[in-house]
């Protein structure tokens, strides 16, 4: 099954151990998102490289679980642009 992993680097003397990064993959995508990066703490941060998006900001999200859904909503729309785009290119090519 196919589903988000917390990847947090906990400290040792981590007592609470809250997740601040998951990350999903399957294949060649891979998505992770953070509230703990070093530029924008508290903010959820997309990562996506497969689909060009790094440290993209999410807005209008409060919890990882909506983080998470905007994240897959996100990519899904993107890698969707990018198969119109390529169709584009091959029929102005045939």
């Amino acid at each position: 099954m196919i589903k988000w992993q917390d990847i947090t680097s906990y400290r040792r003397d981590d007592k609470e151990r809250i997740p601040k990064t998951y990350v999903i993959k399957h294949g060649n995508i891979r998505m992770s998102i953070s509230t703990d990066h070093i530029y924008y703490p508290g903010k959820f941060v997309l990562n996506a490289q497969i689909v060009g998006i790094k440290t993209g900001i999410l807005k209008n999200v409060k919890t990882m679980t909506e983080a998470q859904a905007a994240a897959i909503r996100i990519v899904d729309k993107r890698i969707n642009e990018l198969r119109e785009e390529m169709d584009a290119i091959k029929d102005a090519t045939q």
